[in-house]
């Protein structure tokens, strides 16, 4: 889970921050979005939201120890659908952002705008 919201985190501060370090922010994602939630929609529309800055900052804290084996974590159903939630709203706002697909739905958007402009 932290992975992929981490990455898409990164990402988005890359595309409004041509001078953006990821090895700077470690895994740190809850920085990240704190520190650019005035430039980035997604971000303030995060941070506005205890439950999901609570999550991030949990998955954050355990990515180290279950990643060398170290802990065990588990995550209620409603976690994950709030991890999944997160995930495809960052994605979803970086397509539209960058025009790059990340989803299988993005691809069939892609191929709707290029029938529009063939018409």
């Amino acid at each position: 889970m932290h992975q992929a919201i981490e990455l898409l985190v990164k990402a988005h501060a890359s595309l409004v921050d041509a001078e953006f370090s990821p090895k700077g922010y470690g895994h740190k994602t809850v920085k990240i979005v704190r520190e650019y939630s005035s430039q980035i929609e997604v971000f303030s529309d995060i941070a506005s939201n205890t439950e999901h800055m609570d999550l991030i900052a949990g998955l954050e804290q355990a990515w180290l120890s279950v990643r060398y084996g170290e802990a065990f974590v588990s995550y209620s159903a409603q976690d994950y659908k709030n991890a999944a939630n997160i995930a495809n709203l960052l994605s979803d706002k970086y397509f539209y952002a960058s025009g790059t697909p990340l989803q299988a739905h993005h691809f069939e958007e892609l191929k709707n705008l290029h029938k529009q402009s063939d018409a």
